[in-house]
C-alpha cells in the first residue's frame, strides 16, 4: 500500500496523487501487490489515474522497497552480550563534563 500512497512521514514518496482510498481500491482490484498492479496500469480505468500510474512506476517500486523492513539481515550479537555491567568512569566523566551537565555529574559524585 506505501509503495503506492507513500507515507510522508517516513519521507515515501508513493505515487503522487494516489491516497489510501485509490491505493486500496488498485490493491483489491488487481491482485493485492504494486507488482499486479503496475502489471495491469494499462487497465486502470480513469486516463488521470492511469497515467499517474503509469509514469510513476519506478517511483512505486522504490517506495516499496523503502517501507519494506529487511528481516533477512545477519545479527552477529547474541543476547547475552548485551548485559549492562555498569559504565566506565573514564569514559563517561569527561563526556559529562564536556557536555556540561552539572547537575548528572553532582549526582554520580555522590
Amino acid at each position: 500500500m506505501k509503495g503506492l500512497m507513500g507515507d510522508s512521514s517516513d519521507n515515501i514518496p508513493g505515487i503522487p496523487g494516489v491516497g489510501e482510498k485509490t491505493a486500496l481500491k488498485l490493491l483489491h482490484q488487481y491482485g493485492g501487490t504494486v507488482e499486479s498492479v503496475l502489471e495491469h496500469a494499462g487497465e486502470i480505468s480513469g486516463k488521470k489515474l492511469q497515467e499517474k500510474v503509469m509514469d510513476n512506476k519506478d517511483l512505486a517500486l522504490l517506495s516499496k522497497e523503502l517501507a519494506t523492513i529487511n528481516t533477512d539481515s545477519p545479527v552477529e550479537v547474541k543476547l547475552s552480550d548485551t548485559n549492562y555491567s555498569g559504565f566506565q568512569t573514564e569514559k563517561v566523566v569527561p563526556f559529562l563534563k564536556e557536555m556540561d551537565f552539572k547537575s548528572i555529574l553532582k549526582k554520580y559524585r555522590g
